[in-house]
């Protein structure tokens, strides 16, 4: 990991001497090096560099440009998994805006974005928000997905799971049930996903 880092810091410096510092490129450089830096527990020096290119991306790409989104994706991400909720909370609500305006509310990066906001809003208690905000991904899913589709029904698995967490559980059984049903018609009643489903049903029975 630190032989990864110096070649991927030595990329950074060469396009940065040769296309500037907010060439498209460089700037993808900047962001994959912040990811490394992450991924190797150096959060101080990954926290500057992420804001470096997502600062350079904003002036350069402008705000709604897909690279810069997934800068603040992404940044979003980290602050997350610092548990700095707080923090990532508006960084996730401005991705999932600007996505929705230009990729639509049913594509994936925009649910991604709205399904990361879910958990901060969780994290910091505050279940209405949480609810509606996992309740429309579910939905946005299933109509762009269909009701079988993986990603649907797990976040169907997830509404449902929160729903119990809050008490509701009459209303979670009847999204778990639903879901268990769409799983198994299409997998068959012995896939280890429709035998889950229906573990996760019988936990709230």
């Amino acid at each position: 990991h630190e032989e990864a880092q110096d070649v991927q810091l030595e990329v950074l410096r060469a396009q940065e001497a040769n296309l500037g510092p907010r060439h498209r490129h460089t700037l993808t450089s900047q962001h994959n090096y912040a990811l490394l830096l992450r991924a190797l527990g150096r959060h101080e020096e990954a926290e500057q560099v992420f804001l470096q290119a997502l600062e350079g991306r904003e002036a350069t790409l402008g705000r709604a440009h897909p690279d810069t989104l997934q800068s603040l994706s992404d940044y979003a991400d980290f602050l997350r998994s610092l548990g700095r909720h707080d923090d990532a909370e508006p960084h996730y609500r401005r991705a999932w805006e600007r996505r929705k305006s230009t990729l639509g509310s049913s594509h994936r990066s925009t649910l991604d974005s709205l399904h990361g906001l879910a958990i901060v809003t969780q994290a910091l208690g505050r279940s209405d928000e949480t609810r509606a905000l996992l309740w429309h991904a579910w939905e946005e899913r299933e109509q762009s997905l269909g009701a079988s589709h993986p990603e649907t029904l797990q976040a169907l698995n997830d509404l449902a799971q929160f729903l119990a967490s809050l008490g509701s559980l009459e209303q979670a059984e009847v999204l778990q049930r639903r879901a268990m049903e769409c799983v198994e018609a299409a997998l068959g009643p012995r896939h280890p996903d429709t035998l889950r489903s229906i573990h996760n049903l019988a936990m709230l029975e």
